[in-house]
């Protein structure tokens, strides 16, 4: 499991803070559902990420309230999917597909996630360096 953590200052309603970190995280694409106050689950949200096509990507999104703003936490989980067991057994008999899944072990989703919390703050309108 691989863990992302935002915290923005901000005086917006939690429905608004909630609404722009959802139009925010539509960037890493899948299915977003289950959105409910303070959490919602993205599956397969693994758009521009290299390699993704060889894991199932989920991702659970929770947005706290804390003194004078919020904290945006994603939790990302990755599992091998259908192609990573395919190059496992191909590469028994040809050793190239095994090159998969070394390719799996590669995988960094944080970028992507990363990216995406910081479109919030655009969304709101904050300026993330004060004085520009």
């Amino acid at each position: 499991m691989k863990t992302v953590t935002r915290m923005i200052t901000t005086a917006a309603p939690p429905d608004v803070m909630m609404n722009a970190t959802v139009q925010a995280m539509r960037q890493v694409g899948g299915q977003i559902e289950g959105v409910s106050p303070g959490t919602f689950k993205i599956t397969q949200g693994n758009a521009n990420v290299q390699f993704a096509f060889l894991a199932n990507m989920a991702a659970n999104v929770t947005v706290q309230t804390m003194l004078g703003g919020y904290t945006i936490t994603t939790y990302i989980n990755m599992s091998p999917n259908v192609w990573f067991w395919v190059c496992a057994v191909a590469g028994f008999f040809f050793v190239i597909p095994w090159i998969g899944n070394v390719l799996y072990f590669f995988i960094d989703p944080t970028q992507q996630y990363t990216q995406a919390l910081n479109f919030v703050q655009n969304i709101l309108g904050i300026n993330p360096m004060p004085g520009l």
